[in-house]
């Protein structure tokens, strides 16, 4: 809506068409406010709430991750079990060899535990010491009796 007016007075478009009072020293105003920009209060507040979402965000991101890592493992570990299994029963042999060409990425495992952990998940065995992630904060898991078992 455009208002006209003079000093304090304003009247709308619709009072001047019916042929209420009208200067030249009128002038036309949009109703629209006319604001160039943000106050400083303005902009300091959306920084402090930004500031504390992030302050909230970022430690749950952190846990997010460390949980996606350790899951990510699990997955690979079971995958890994499955081959042992699969390969085991296929060859009948008595003993148990580590697959071949399997690559770990989101466990840390030496090439020298492979055989180990082949030998846990077909016997049923515990694995001496604890699997960890690619995250230091994640956790870890351990292998009892060849189940795999999640520390965190």
């Amino acid at each position: 809506m455009i208002r006209v007016g003079q000093r304090d007075q304003f009247y709308s478009i619709a009072h001047l068409k019916q042929g209420e009072f009208m200067s030249t020293r009128q002038t036309v105003y949009h109703e629209k406010c006319i604001q160039d920009g943000f106050t400083l209060i303005e902009l300091m507040v959306v920084i402090a709430i930004i500031g504390v979402l992030m302050a909230v965000a970022v430690p749950q991101y952190g846990n997010y991750m460390d949980k996606a890592s350790l899951r990510a493992c699990e997955g690979e570990l079971a995958s890994y079990r499955s081959m042992v299994l699969t390969s085991h029963s296929l060859t009948q042999s008595a003993e148990v060899e580590a697959p071949v060409g399997f690559k770990f990425q989101a466990c840390n495992i030496e090439d020298n535990r492979r055989q180990p952990l082949a030998s846990a998940f077909s016997n049923s065995n515990d694995l001496e010491g604890e699997i960890t992630t690619n995250r230091p904060n994640a956790g870890g898991i351990t292998i009892e009796g060849g189940s795999i078992k999640s520390e965190k």
